[in-house]
This record gives C-alpha cells, sequence and structure tokens, in this order.
C-alpha cells in the first residue's frame, strides 16, 4: 500500500475520525477559555424558554461552536468526510448529535431532523450560506426551518479583535 493510500486509510478512520475530534475539541476550549466574550443586546439563547432558530455565517463557525458548547444546542452538519470530524468535534463540545445534510446533499433529511429538534425544545444554530457558499448570501433553510416549527429567526454574528483569518471563503 502506498504511503498517500495508507495516510487516506489512517484519516478516514473511526479511531482517527474520533482522536481528531476529542483533539480539536480540547484546543478549542483552551482556545476559548483564553479569550473575553462579551455579548451586545439580550441573548435569547439565554434569558428566555423554549427553542429559538440561531442564523450565522460560516465565518462565525469556530467562535459560534465556543460560544454555545455545554448547551445541548443542534446544529446542521453536512455529510462529507470533514463533515464527521465536525459531529465529532460539536459532540465533544457538548451539542446534540446533529442533523446530517446540507443544501447539496441530503438537505431533506437534515431539514426534517432539524424540525424535529425544534419539536422536542431544541434550539438550532444554522449557519445560513451553506457547505459551498457564496459566503454570507443565505439559503433558503433556515427560512424554511422557521416557516415549519413557527420559531422566529435569531441573527447571529461574532467579531474579533485581533483576529486570525484563514484564507478559505469561510
Amino acid at each position: 500500500m502506498s504511503r498517500s493510500r495508507l495516510r487516506k486509510a489512517i484519516f478516514e478512520s473511526e479511531f482517527a475520525t474520533r482522536a481528531l475530534g476529542f483533539a480539536a475539541a480540547f484546543f478549542l476550549r483552551a482556545l476559548g477559555a483564553t479569550w473575553r466574550i462579551s455579548t451586545e443586546g439580550p441573548d435569547p439563547f439565554r434569558t428566555s424558554a423554549g427553542p429559538h432558530l440561531g442564523a450565522m455565517w460560516h465565518r462565525n463557525a469556530i467562535v459560534g461552536a465556543y460560544y454555545f458548547r455545554d448547551r445541548n444546542i443542534g446544529a446542521a452538519v453536512s455529510r462529507s468526510r470533514d463533515g464527521e470530524l465536525i459531529t465529532r468535534l460539536l459532540l465533544r463540545l457538548g451539542f446534540r448529535m446533529p442533523s446530517r445534510g446540507s443544501s447539496s446533499r441530503g438537505g431533506a433529511a437534515a431539514l426534517l431532523g432539524l424540525v424535529r429538534l425544534v419539536e422536542a425544545g431544541t434550539t438550532i444554530t444554522i449557519q445560513t450560506d451553506g457547505p459551498r457558499g457564496p459566503a454570507r448570501v443565505s439559503k433558503v433553510g433556515i427560512v424554511s426551518l422557521a416557516r415549519q416549527t413557527d420559531q422566529p429567526i435569531t441573527p447571529l454574528t461574532f467579531s474579533a479583535r485581533p483576529c486570525i483569518q484563514f484564507k478559505s471563503w469561510d
């Protein structure tokens, strides 16, 4: 077996995915512990009962994952290999089992899973610009979810200074 095939097999293994999810969650908790976080305006996710629908951009994913940790919040995660790693990370951060699917693959199943979570009283956060972008252009999934669950959409954003920005679109 070639080195590249061996690396790919190891990366795709269940053990490696679990280990990477654990390490990423540990790293994010450690990094987040150094942040000073302040909020502006009321935070409906902390102050009122019942489910909420939080809408944010992909660029807010890392800070959002840290901010909403340990609250048993639901999310949608793509069915990709990266999505499996993100699922492990979110579970280690105290999120509910994510509903799997995205606008490009399995969107109807993900929407149905999110509807069920909201009906069970779970707050949901969704990155509305989808897995492929374009960045900061919302897809219809959050509106469909709001319509089916009769819940309002709460826009969310995070900013930091100083910050490190990755070169990817999200």
